[in-house]
């Protein structure tokens, strides 16, 4: 007699799993419903997908695991199996006090599995394969950069070390490190064969990292050429204080600029948010974040030395700062306000300008080219707005008779205008507000300011209305 043998069947079936990796072993739990299933693994991909698949047949099966050196390789063979992989911010890991001083695999895979069940966990950006590598060849420049300081530092302190003092030509520490000073130092003769040959060393090192240096930043000069990033590099190398490296650290480093969502997305991923804790009413405000990719906001610090000497808006704006404190804090507000301009600048592809406060008042004729006038939907003319610029920020001192008179108070008392896109300026022949029933059908485009209404019969303002008109400009300056 035989058994009949019924496999169950995890259809709609919501299983979480959690994985602590390391390089030989990997620790997982998983979560059925609030039951947890301890197990540890071998590290192949393949034979813990087929684990999964044969245990849990037709299972919604969501898989996680901490960042960190194992890359995205394993979520990228997991995906191809048909699962759902989150890699997480280690530090985005719920983790109570008991966890962090019993520290175990099994409770670091419990943690995830728990985190990936009550919707904790968000998954990090994942790049691409290309951008990876890519970024991959700035990190490169960095590291030689770093080596190349350090083996410096090297040969000066065992100069200073056997007392050995420059010759007058080098005194100045700007003459250093020239073929000239290089050669120098390879014909210092020590007492000793020894002192001889480290010192060759050392020089040997110090030449070999300087070719690799020139060499990656050939790659990098080429790379900016590219058909993927040529575009982007040409608007941000206008900035002040971006050049080739610190064009393309930001670059490649960002990869996707539209993935910071707003400007505090992108300045807590630059570095230059600082850490704030506040309770009962009192809020103190601490340092800069160490959640972030440093070598960012050194680099946009670095930018910003350089800009307060060439933009003459950053400049003033770095004074007024000092007033109020030390210049290392002023360079931060800086740095916080040019990094805004990069994120302006990648999001709409538009030239650096200098000497604006705004970036509005430069590029506002993008917001206002289209506004309508007459019945014939005609474009404004140049001559009617010359070189002034319209500030969306504020339509206070908007004319709108022939004499030149500012809008009334009483136009909009009952009404609140919104001046930030110059949305429902709706005003009748009599000056009153236009009533409700007369918009209802009618869309306005507030990034264009077109329709602006006048009347009760929805026309379209007269051409005669804005004959020979000026735009006053608001004296109140908004700053970005």
């Amino acid at each position: 007699m035989t058994a009949n043998l019924r496999k169950i069947d995890y259809s709609n079936k919501q299983i979480f799993v959690g994985i602590d990796m390391h390089t030989k072993t990997w620790h997982t739990t998983t979560l059925i419903d609030d039951f947890p299933i301890r197990k540890t693994f071998t590290s192949d991909i393949d034979k813990f997908a087929n684990h999964l698949k044969n245990n849990y047949p037709n299972a919604n099966i969501v898989l996680g695991y901490e960042a960190g050196c194992f890359g995205f390789t394993p979520k990228e063979k997991l995906d191809s199996h048909g699962f759902k992989t989150i890699i997480a911010h280690p530090a985005d890991i719920p983790t109570t006090d008991k966890d962090k001083r019993q520290k175990t695999d099994k409770r670091d895979s419990q943690k995830i599995a728990d985190g990936l069940k009550g919707g904790k966990l968000k998954g990090i950006y994942i790049p691409s394969r290309q951008s990876q590598e890519n970024r991959t060849l700035i990190r490169r420049y960095h590291d030689l950069s770093k080596q190349q300081t350090r083996i410096k530092n090297i040969i000066k302190g065992n100069l200073k070390f056997y007392g050995i003092t420059f010759p007058e030509q080098f005194e100045k520490s700007g003459t250093h490190w020239s073929k000239a000073f290089i050669s120098w130092i390879s014909n210092i003769k020590y007492e000793t064969v020894s002192g001889n040959d480290a010192m060759a060393s050392y020089i040997k090192e110090l030449l070999f990292i300087r070719g690799e240096i020139v060499l990656i930043t050939k790659k990098l000069r080429a790379l900016s050429r590219s058909e993927r990033y040529a575009s982007d590099y040409n608007f941000i190398s206008q900035i002040p204080g971006i050049g080739l490296i610190n064009g393309m650290t930001l670059l490649l480093e960002l990869i996707e600029i539209e993935r910071f969502k707003s400007n505090d997305d992108f300045i807590n991923y630059v570095g230059l948010a600082p850490t704030e804790h506040t309770t009962g009413g009192k809020r103190r405000i601490g340092h800069l974040s160490r959640r972030c990719r440093v070598i960012l906001r050194t680099t946009i610090i670095e930018a910003s030395w350089v800009a307060i000497r060439y933009d003459s808006s950053l400049s003033q704006y770095y004074a007024v700062q000092c007033k109020k404190g030390k210049s290392s804090y002023a360079i931060i507000k800086v740095a916080r306000k040019l990094a805004n301009r990069i994120r302006y600048i990648l999001l709409h592809k538009v030239p650096y300008v200098k000497g604006i406060e705004n970036v509005n008042k430069h590029y506002s004729e993008i917001s206002v080219k289209d506004l309508l006038v007459g019945n014939e939907e005609k474009d404004v003319k140049s001559d009617l707005i010359q070189s002034k610029i319209i500030k969306l920020s504020s339509y206070k001192d908007l004319l709108v008779d022939d004499e030149e008179k500012d809008l009334k108070p009483d136009l909009i008392q009952s009404k609140i205008i919104k001046l930030s896109f110059g949305k429902d300026l709706l005003v009748d022949n009599e000056g009153k507000d236009v009533k409700p029933d007369l918009i209802q059908s009618k869309n306005i485009e507030p990034s264009s300011g077109k329709d602006l209404l006048v009347g009760n019969e929805e026309k379209y303002v007269k051409p005669d209305l804005l004959k020979t008109k000026s735009v006053k400009q608001n004296s109140k300056k908004t700053k970005i």
